[in-house]
């Protein structure tokens, strides 16, 4: 364990703490020792052999409004092929497509589809984040089945898209587990190999029969390959456990708007029924009405086009990663321009009728997370409105949301009778309760999969408001550190902590380097100059695993972390992985045998906590060093 905040920690500035492993209770057991020493005969047969064992990026965060299990790649390529066409996070608009260009891949293969290069590009990418449907896949089913000149790609793109989202989501949420063929039968789904490999074998389908379907399967296996390659394996874009961060009703504190669409279609009645409607007051039917819809979070603009207004909460720029939110309907004139940074309530469009399929002047609402939308009611993470959660009754649109001490609200198009109206609470007040919460998601989340998934042609990464410059945050952040280039530095941090009074005590992680200004994560500058950390949890208590992404830096160095004002200082500068003091692993405060037991499971999952002497991998000299620590040596 690095270090325990407490009371009597306070009078000190900085501490750096190692748990030197002696004395009762942290003998290791002959058992361990024989077990241990089996493992270093299997890890040498397998370097005898040309073998290297790699530690791979894994964290689980634990405060409110960072993702519960961030997605990491995995220990082997995926093996793509007839029985396996596509991951889960290939399918969605994950970090991989958040990044991918598709003009520059487009400019290289003029010969793939028909048109201008840049026109058919255009087309992909406004398909692809309006509907959250990764590019590489829609190109590959494209150019599988080549249409002519002057058939309107952006129309085929967009119904390969429907077809997509009804096998991904119509699988996953709805159950629909049929392949479809062009003749009209039928038969199960291969479901077994997950809802993207489903959603793919049943848009090939339509176009074959069941005897054909195999070697379309193999066909399209091979022409993604063709085209992008080999891809490491993927974690499911929606980690069990995920948190919805705290959300405001997006319209002026102390307006009546009416709820007017239950639970139905994110993007077309075949996606998650992930959206709800709101209308205001005004009833000005499809002309844009005076009243402003607000942000119901801080964040950043990353698409503004066509009534569909775009925003990347984690601030990154990148849709794929993260939690994004969609306002849809938003009118032209007045709506929010790309790339400029929200706050919590602050106006991004006016509610009409632009951008879709709608009677009147309303606000469609909507949730991504790492690309896949979500649906409203139940799944695996609800979503809440001001302490407003929502109920599907069965069909689409047909729906209610409840509210602990406000009680019920219909769905106008439920046509069930009751109230629809509800006053929002989307005020300073109500902002400012909320502010440290958010700033968790500025820190917490900004390109989780991009060591899973890079894309292709990797454009530079925008520098975002969390990421600029800022005072150092501790004297570890005042330190510099050697060398090394400047780049995108991925910093994997585990902080233990006993419980506290304060449990409003925040946490600061600070990274400074020789060849860059410093830098204060975790935090964001308001207008006035001030800094917010995050604060912890009510119940301070257990390990926290913190992964940062810091532009502009390289790994190797000082890291500083700061609990509390003074508090305790603990720093660290381990080429931006932990170096776990003398083998404690598991946070109890003992180090002995169940810590060595520890080692062995993160060896076994490639996870960089096994490299205890941070030199990259995880091998002997680790396994030695954990041996030596439980044993009290």
């Amino acid at each position: 364990m690095l270090g325990r905040a407490t009371r009597h920690d306070s009078h000190r500035s900085a501490i750096r703490r190692e748990v030197a492993g002696s004395g009762t209770g942290r003998r290791i057991s002959t058992v361990w020792l024989l077990v241990g020493l089996l493992v270093s005969l299997l890890i040498l047969s397998q370097l005898g052999r040309g073998g290297r064992l790699e530690a791979r990026a894994r964290a689980v965060p634990a405060p409110l409004g960072s993702p519960a299990e961030p997605l990491a790649p995995g220990l082997a390529d995926f093996v793509r092929g007839p029985e396996q066409l596509l991951q889960d996070a290939e399918l969605v608009f994950g970090a991989g497509a958040g990044r991918f260009d598709t003009a520059a891949f487009l400019a290289g293969r003029p010969e793939l589809l028909p048109g201008p290069p840049a026109a058919t590009a255009a087309a992909i990418d406004g398909v692809a984040r309006r509907h959250a449907i990764d590019p590489r896949l829609l190109l590959s089913l494209l150019s599988l089945d080549p249409a002519g000149e002057g058939v309107d790609t952006a129309d085929r793109a967009a119904r390969i898209a429907v077809w997509l989202a009804d096998g991904y989501y119509g699988l996953k949420l709805r159950g629909e587990a049929d392949l479809i063929f062009a003749d009209g039968s039928r038969q199960r789904g291969p479901v077994e190999g997950g809802a993207a490999h489903f959603a793919v074998a049943r848009y090939l389908a339509r176009q074959g029969t069941a005897v054909e379907q195999p070697a379309r399967q193999a066909r399209f296996a091979e022409r993604y390959a063709e085209l992008f390659g080999a891809a490491p394996r993927l974690e499911a874009p929606v980690p069990d456990g995920l948190r919805q961060p705290p959300l405001l009703l997006p319209w002026a504190e102390g307006q009546r708007w009416h709820y007017t669409g239950g639970p139905h279609g994110a993007w077309g009645v075949a996606s998650a029924w992930g959206a709800v409607d709101f209308a205001p007051p005004s009833l000005v039917g499809c002309r844009a009405a005076p009243e402003w819809t607000l942000a119901a979070a801080p964040g950043r603009v990353t698409w503004s086009d066509t009534g569909l207004v775009l925003v990347d909460l984690d601030g990154d720029g990148n849709e794929g990663t993260g939690w994004v939110l969609a306002y849809l309907h938003m009118a032209s004139e007045g709506r929010v321009a790309v790339g400029r940074w929200l706050e919590a309530g602050e106006p991004l469009g006016h509610p009409s009728c632009e951008g879709g399929v709608a009677d009147g002047a309303h606000l469609h609402f909507a949730r991504r997370y790492n690309g896949e939308w979500l649906p409203a009611a139940g799944g695996p993470v609800p979503m809440e409105l001001s302490g407003w959660r929502f109920s599907s009754l069965g069909g689409e649109y047909d729906g209610s949301m409840q509210h602990p001490e406000q009680g019920e609200r219909m769905a106008v198009t439920s046509r069930r009778g009751g109230a629809s109206d509800l006053v929002s609470d989307n005020g300073p007040a109500r902002r400012e309760a909320l502010a440290s919460a958010w700033a968790a998601l500025s820190a917490g989340a900004p390109a989780r999969l991009e060591d899973a998934d890079s894309g292709l042609s990797r454009a530079p990464e925008p520098m975002t408001e969390a990421a600029r410059p800022a005072a150092p945050a501790t004297a570890a952040a005042a330190m510099s550190a050697a060398g090394g280039a400047t780049g995108a530095a991925t910093i994997a941090v585990r902080i233990a902590l006993e419980g506290r009074d304060d449990a409003s005590t925040p946490v600061v992680l600070g990274l400074v380097g020789a060849a860059a200004p410093p830098l204060v994560l975790m935090a964001r500058t308001n207008a006035a100059g001030e800094t917010g950390a995050i604060a912890l949890p009510d119940e301070a208590r257990g390990i926290y695993d913190l992964t940062l992404r810091a532009p502009g830096f390289a790994p190797a160095f000082v890291l500083g972390v700061t609990i509390g004002e003074p508090g305790l200082e603990i720093d660290l500068s381990a080429g931006g992985r932990l170096r776990l003091a003398a083998g404690e692993l598991n946070g109890d405060d003992v180090i002995d045998g169940r810590d060595l037991g520890a080692w062995l499971t993160h060896w076994r999952a490639g996870r960089p906590l096994a490299d205890l002497d941070g030199d990259g991998w995880a091998g002997p000299g680790d396994l030695w060093r954990a041996m030596n620590a439980a044993a009290g040596r």
